[in-house]
């Protein structure tokens, strides 16, 4: 058994490894399980196409195991040295190697190659709770659980928003440039971070404290200006008395799935009745001016305000998330 570096000539086989691998473990492959196949799309286009993408434009973050000339497995990673944050990311073994170590070995050599880095500090790893397998090799090197998330999914045409607000002192409307400064504020203090990738900043801070000399709020802070930037025909802020009490937003995934972020709002404010307002608005926009067929959104395990907003309004519980972390130093990548 040899690791090594990817080349572009593994990329079919990278392909074809993650078809043949992911199908209990996909959270595109769970949502076809609920509505069967979207735009004619299957799971294992999506999911190898996706995988295909990232390993071609990031072969330097790609190790393969090859047995006899064949690779059998891979593992990828990506770099976050601006915060000191390694991540691993998608992996697989082909079913007819699995059980023999390899998905360990792997993860061992991708752990001795980011342990060479010095701008790294902490090591993130996430996974969907009920990949029991993964879940094993990751705290096996020594991650310790982080953060948990619930992930939602809908299709378009099955969403109740529900009736407008009747309170005539909220206005809901789209973002303008004079709302960042309020925007920044309330990414802050709000109750809800901005977007999936912001709702382990809290506890990471919380267990590793100051990362990259950026606080979780200094984070948070430029995940909300950058996605308001990005999309600016697709973030929504309500309005009381002419002051920005809270946004949200969606953006565009690969085919025709949205990204729903779920509304964060100043807490000294009445934050499940604003969210709920706000989320209405946004759902609306997204049925009448998008023509997208699916919606996802991520929130925290915590949320549980969020979650039965959700529900209530058309969405379906698809799985639940599992983040892991560690410091560098800690991880065990010669066992």
């Amino acid at each position: 058994m040899v690791i090594r570096s990817a080349i572009p000539e593994d990329l079919d086989r990278i392909y074809q490894i993650t078809i043949s691998s992911f199908g209990p473990y996909c959270r595109v492959g769970l949502r076809e399980d609920l509505y069967g196949v979207v735009d004619g799309i299957g799971w294992e286009q999506r999911k190898g196409t996706s995988v295909r993408d990232f390993c071609e434009h990031n072969l330097n973050n790609v190790l393969v195991a090859e047995d006899d000339g064949h690779v059998v497995g891979y593992y990828t990673y990506g770099l976050d040295p601006d915060h000191g944050i390694g991540q691993l990311k998608v992996n697989a073994v082909h079913p007819a190697y699995q059980g023999r170590g390899i998905g360990t070995r792997l993860a061992q050599a991708t752990l001795k190659r980011i342990k060479l880095l010095n701008r790294i500090k902490i090591l993130l790893v996430s996974t969907i709770v009920r990949d029991r397998p993964a879940r094993r090799v990751y705290e096996k090197l020594g991650f310790k659980e982080l953060a948990r998330t619930v992930d939602y999914t809908a299709l378009k045409s099955e969403l109740e928003p529900g009736p407008m607000n009747s309170d005539p002192s909220l206005n809901i409307r789209a973002v303008k440039a004079g709302d960042l400064p309020r925007i920044r504020q309330i990414a802050a203090e709000g109750v809800n971070p901005f977007g999936k990738d912001c709702l382990t900043l809290e506890p990471m801070q919380q267990r590793h404290g100051i990362i990259g000399e950026k606080t979780s709020r200094q984070r948070r802070v430029e995940c909300a200006q950058a996605f308001c930037a990005a999309e600016t025909n697709r973030v929504y802020v309500a309005e009381r008395n002419g002051a920005t009490r809270g946004y949200g937003g969606f953006a565009y995934l690969r085919g025709s799935e949205v990204s729903f972020i779920y509304p964060s709002v100043d807490p000294a404010y009445k934050a499940p009745m604003l969210r709920r307002w706000l989320m209405r608005e946004l759902l609306d926009n997204i049925k009448t001016k998008t023509s997208s067929a699916m919606l996802s959104v991520s929130l925290a395990h915590e949320d549980h305000d969020g979650q039965t907003t959700c529900e209530g309004m058309g969405f379906t519980e698809l799985t639940r998330g599992i983040t892991y972390s560690m410091w560098k130093h800690d991880a065990v990548s010669d066992a």
